[in-house]
């Protein structure tokens, strides 16, 4: 193996690299990716594919640090949000190498590329531990928060829902005058529009999500859910989006309408990742949810310090578990 990291190729993965690529992460990560999820994660991401990689002179794929880059409304501006995920070197070729190794100069050179207010603005993730040793140090990680989730067990008989509950397939224009309308009780957020949902949700080969809609009489929509049965937590569910018109009369309705939809997940409890501060999580609590320790840690590095600082983001920014790769 060369003993420098110069002698590799660092740059944005190819057309045609997948395959090695996602060799690479079955020996990494010890399980496979199938080639259809790879592709709708990263080439049908709306927002574009963040990867780069270190090759071989051979071609083969040995390093990768990427990320799934979201649009968020930052009060009334919107930025690019990048969620680090898969990034690994394969076991072969992470000794012997001069300072500074394959994985850093991978990392180094994505970030040369997006970590700027107009490419990333903020790069987060829930790293392991390993992962986040490393993000500090490579990173500059900041940790935000340990992760609680807003947990509940479904009671026997729910109270009925004021709201009326229907399956979906989809998202379209409905939804996205849905989002118009509820943008603004938002000041950090990920854009939820219809393109946005069905690229996370509905376009998603593995797992099959459980779509929600809300409306009152009128068949006007308060709130859209997204649920995944059968979670980490056996017997358990996610709750891994909430779109909601806090401004309707029926609002506070909706946290039982969420109950009384998991009671038809087969699941004998719901969990929930939502900003601890904000309004849905006191309305969860008020409607008998509690905040459970999970082993995540919400870490974030900014690349637009003035604008978006960490310690004022953190206590900002409304969150789902749907904002991140893990459900």
């Amino acid at each position: 193996m060369p003993a420098d990291v110069s002698e590799y190729e660092i740059g944005p993965l190819r057309k045609g690299e997948e395959v090695a690529l996602l060799e690479t992460f079955r020996r990494v990560f010890g399980q496979a990716k199938s080639l259809e999820y790879w592709r709708w994660q990263f080439e049908a991401n709306p927002c574009g594919q963040h990867a780069w990689v270190a090759r071989t002179a051979a071609g083969q794929v040995i390093s990768q640090f990427a990320a799934l880059p979201r649009r968020l409304k930052v009060r009334d501006e919107v930025f690019l949000f990048g969620e680090v995920v898969d990034s690994m070197t394969d076991p072969e070729f992470r000794a012997g190498l001069k300072k500074p190794g394959l994985f850093a100069s991978t990392c180094n050179a994505f970030v040369d590329e997006y970590g700027r207010p107009d490419r990333e603005a903020i790069m987060y993730g829930l790293p392991n531990p390993p992962a986040f040793r490393i993000g500090r140090k490579l990173l500059g990680y900041v940790h935000l928060y340990d992760v609680e989730l807003m947990t509940r067990e479904i009671a026997v008989a729910e109270a009925a829902p004021r709201l009326r509950e229907s399956p979906i397939t989809g998202f379209g224009p409905e939804h996205d005058e849905l989002w118009s309308r509820v943008a603004h009780q938002h000041v950090v957020s990920v854009i939820k529009d219809a393109q946005y949902l069905n690229w996370r949700y509905a376009n998603c080969p593995s797992p099959i999500y459980q779509l929600r809609e809300y409306r009152d009489d009128s068949g006007l929509i308060v709130g859209l859910a997204v649920f995944r049965p059968q979670w980490i937590r056996e017997g358990y569910g996610a709750i891994a989006d909430v779109i909601a018109d806090s401004a309707h009369p029926l609002a506070p309705t909706l946290a039982d309408s969420l109950q009384a939809s998991g009671t038809g997940l087969g699941v004998q409890g719901l969990q929930a990742f939502v900003r601890p501060s904000s309004p849905f999580a006191h309305g969860l609590g008020a409607r008998g949810f509690i905040p459970v320790p999970s082993h995540f840690r919400f870490v974030a590095r900014t690349y637009e310090a003035t604008v978006l600082p960490l310690d004022w983001l953190k206590d900002a920014w409304d969150i789902a578990l749907g904002d991140f790769d893990v459900v």
